[in-house]
Order: structure tokens, then C-alpha cells, then sequence
């Protein structure tokens, strides 16, 4: 049996580089995939369930990011009313994502939240890297055509990736990276670290040209910039988290310059790690958690 050694985002740090961009403010944030609903800052709520997180996501979109509507305890007409108060007018290309299950019901589902007009739907899973994920990404690009975004999650290593592309029939646009035990932390010893798993699940996405979207464990803005350097297109966090959008902005944007580089693509070409003590940890300290007081 081997072993692999493994980091977190506590482990390392981004290589400072030296740098052409002016100022944070002269880099660009936006994201524009296909597949994946048009923001300025790659970040998207997820866990909206109720009218008031609804209100949340809304907020997200207006500041550029985005939001994925959770399925957990929703009737297929609770579903389409949360995506319905979540949508803003006049925001057509920023509609919120929809989660989607597995299972008959769970295609019901999407054609409903189709028809209500949702554009990009996320099959979610514990561990996506199942023929039943599949199968169920297989019937729902049939059902959907090819003309709407579908994102897998969650898996956490490049090979099941790769796996889950052999056997099933028709695009996906993305995949969702992130812890693959259950909600209430069933089986959590099967798992990798985020961050090692975003780089372990990176080439075989990148060199597809599909949407990499990390999926949780964002505690702090220094996590949600390491997330975005290993790769991701976008970070999920918590719709009731503590952490702001301007304080995730303003960070992922001084990351960014002070590498060198003046959008998310160049970010994922220039961006390096090192892996630090605990030592040097303390002694560079985080002189913003992003927290809102």
C-alpha cells in the first residue's frame, strides 16, 4: 500500500514574483466559461434553501459572483420558487446554478427548474466518481440537450476523473472538487485535503478545458486565493459564512499582482506554492482574515 504525502492550504504559501500590474485594481477577476454563469469575482454561495438566503444569493450576483441553489429538503416546486426568488431581472447571463440529485425524481427536477429557466445545473453527490453519477449525467444531458452547463461533484483525485469521462455518454462542462464524505461526516477518513486534491484533480480538467469549482473548507481569504491559484474557476462558500465579498475581492485581486499576473488564467500559469513551517507561518501571520467584524 502506498503513501502519498499530502497539504492543506495552512501548508504553503504563494511565491511572490516580480510584477508589470500597476495596482490590485488594474487585474480582472471575471470569469466567462462556458457552461458556467459570467461573474467578476469567481465566488459562488451554496447551501441557499430559504427566502432570506435566497435574498443572499441575490447579493452575490449584484457584487459579480454567483450561487448555487441547494436541493436538500425541497419539493420540485420549492425548488423552482428558490430559483425564482433568487434570480435577479435583467441579470439573464447570472442566473443562479441549480443542484440536482440522483435519481428519477432528481431529473424531474431539472426539467422543471429548465423550464423555469435555469441554465447551468450542478449533479451533486457525495462522491461523484460512481457509474450511478454516470448514468444520472448521462440522462440528464440527454434530457437537457446541448445547449446548458452541467458541473459534477464531488470528486477529489485526477484519475476518477478521468474514469468518470470514459464511460459517460455526452459532455460535461466542470467538475466540483471538495470533501467527498457525507453531510453529517459519514466515512470522513476516505477523503483528501482541499487543496491537495484541486491539484491532484487539475490536468485532467485543465487540459480539457473544463471548469474546475472548489468546493468548501474556505475559512479565510488566504484559502479562497490558494484555491483560485491550484486551479479552480471559482470557490464556494457557506451562504452563511462570516468571510465578505470585498475582503475575498481585494485579496484574490492583491494575489494576483503581486505574481504578476492580470486575470484568473494567467494566475493559474504563474502562480507557485511553497510549502512552509509552522514557524514561518506564524512569523508571516494573517494580517486579514476577511471576517467581518
Amino acid at each position: 500500500m502506498g503513501m502519498t504525502h499530502l497539504i492543506t492550504f495552512s501548508d504553503v504559501s504563494i511565491v511572490p514574483k516580480f510584477s508589470s500590474v500597476p495596482s490590485p485594481d488594474s487585474v480582472s477577476l471575471a470569469t466567462n466559461r462556458v457552461g458556467l454563469p459570467y461573474t467578476t469575482i469567481p465566488v459562488m454561495a451554496t447551501n441557499v434553501v430559504s427566502a432570506s438566503e435566497c435574498r443572499t444569493a441575490k447579493d452575490f450576483i449584484r457584487y459579480g459572483g454567483q450561487a448555487y441553489l441547494s436541493k436538500i429538503g425541497s419539493s420540485i416546486e420549492e425548488s423552482v420558487s428558490s430559483f425564482e426568488n433568487a434570480t435577479l431581472p435583467g441579470f439573464d447571463l447570472r442566473s443562479p446554478a441549480v443542484s440536482i440529485g440522483l435519481g428519477y425524481l432528481e431529473l424531474e427536477r431539472a426539467e422543471a427548474l429548465r423550464d423555469a429557466g435555469a441554465t447551468t445545473f450542478i449533479v451533486d453527490s457525495n462522491n461523484g466518481a460512481t457509474m450511478t453519477t454516470v448514468n444520472q449525467v448521462t440522462q440528464l444531458r440527454q434530457i437537457l440537450g446541448k445547449d446548458f452547463g452541467i458541473i459534477v461533484g464531488n470528486f477529489s483525485t485526477g484519475n476518477s476523473i478521468e474514469e468518470f469521462l470514459e464511460r459517460v455518454v455526452g459532455p460535461v462542462d466542470g467538475f466540483k472538487i471538495g470533501n467527498i464524505c457525507g453531510p453529517l461526516g459519514e466515512n470522513e477518513w476516505v477523503n483528501l485535503p482541499q487543496l491537495s486534491a484541486l491539484i491532484d484533480c487539475r490536468h485532467a480538467i485543465h487540459s480539457r478545458g473544463l471548469i474546475m469549482i472548489a468546493d468548501g473548507n474556505i475559512n479565510s481569504v488566504s484559502d479562497f486565493c490558494k484555491s483560485i491559484a491550484a486551479g479552480a474557476h471559482m470557490a464556494t462558500i457557506d451562504v452563511k459564512s462570516s468571510l465578505s465579498l470585498p475582503c475575498l475581492e481585494k485579496g484574490l485581486r492583491g494575489s494576483l499582482s503581486m505574481v504578476g499576473a492580470y486575470n484568473i488564467e494567467e494566475y493559474h500559469r504563474l502562480a507557485e506554492f511553497v510549502v512552509v513551517s509552522q514557524a514561518s507561518s506564524l512569523e508571516a501571520g494573517a494580517h486579514n482574515s476577511g471576517k467581518k467584524l
